[in-house]
């Protein structure tokens, strides 16, 4: 798997994460719910979390809420997260009042921890510094492959809290995405368009350029030298002969650039490079076919 691969990899996990998180369950009755409450104030659990916080009226397992979760669930207190959280919880078989809290603390905490590992800034400079890195075997499209992969980085941070600025712990600030209506935003406007249009180039040409090149070798070895695109001079040929624009003299650059190879190019360099080729080669067939014409006069006198 390549930087590119390894990048589109991760960013479909996130995508997964939020779409797990922020989902849509089947809702609780209110008596589930009652078990595990969201109060407005800093309550109390033995000890306190959150601000706004969530209080258990059944108590979870001390070894489910230990001193790190708690410590997680202060950097993210998600009302929109634990309503998830409680729903899969239920679904997932947990009923009662003795196994509810510590499932939904499992659920909620389990997706902060997964979060943190798929969106940790260290993370994620590393994947993008491994595309920049392997860029250079695209040849000339090699800033576009960064430039694409930097949109991907800057479309996962938006999930964090952060536009343009540097991922600093804590992870979660304000401004993170944890919301359901938030996450279809970020993932319609940013993150799906961000990751579709780098998936083109999962794979560099590396392939197509050796197969090139030993058909060019291949050539060479058969006929001493480069055979020359004879279809490519007839057809320019045919085409120059051809163009007869109205009340104007015919001209090669306007011919060339009237060319569908040029006009297909989608920026004006690819169009200039494209068109100094073809004109080129069009002044190549054509100095070829005078020479030809000259051997074919009969001699002098």
């Amino acid at each position: 798997m390549n930087a590119v691969e390894r990048l589109l990899a991760h960013g479909e996990q996130i995508v997964s994460l939020f779409d797990e998180m922020l989902g849509e369950y089947p809702d609780v009755s209110e008596q589930t719910y009652s078990i595990v409450r969201v109060e407005q104030d800093r309550n109390q659990l033995g000890e306190c979390f959150g601000e706004p916080g969530f209080h258990f009226s059944a108590k979870p397992a001390k070894a489910t809420l230990t001193a790190e979760r708690l410590a997680l669930m202060e950097r993210v207190p998600s009302h929109s997260l634990m309503d998830n959280a409680i729903c899969k919880a239920y679904a997932d078989g947990a009923r009662s009042r003795s196994d509810l809290p510590s499932q939904v603390v499992e659920t909620y905490c389990g997706w902060l921890e997964r979060i943190e590992q798929l969106l940790h800034s260290p993370t994620m400079h590393s994947l993008l510094a491994g595309v920049v890195a392997e860029s250079l075997s695209w040849g000339p499209h090699a800033a576009n492959i960064a430039s694409l992969a930097r949109d991907v980085n800057v479309a996962v941070r938006r999930l964090c809290g952060k536009r343009e600025s540097v991922i600093r712990k804590p992870f979660f600030i304000s401004g993170a995405v944890t919301t359901r209506a938030d996450w279809l935003i970020e993932k319609r406007r940013y993150v799906r368009p961000a990751i579709d249009a780098l998936h083109p180039y999962a794979r560099p040409p590396a392939p197509l350029i050796e197969a090139a090149e030993k058909k060019a070798n291949s050539s060479r070895s058969r006929g001493g030298r480069r055979q020359n695109n004879e279809a490519l001079a007839r057809d320019l040929l045919a085409g120059w002969d051809a163009f007869n624009p109205e009340d104007v003299r015919p001209k090669k650059p306007d011919y060339i650039a009237r060319r569908p190879e040029v006009m297909a190019m989608k920026s004006l360099d690819a169009r200039q490079k494209k068109a100094a080729l073809l004109l080129t080669a069009l002044n190549s067939a054509l100095a070829l076919r005078r020479s030809k014409a000259r051997q074919m006069r009969p001699p002098r006198g």
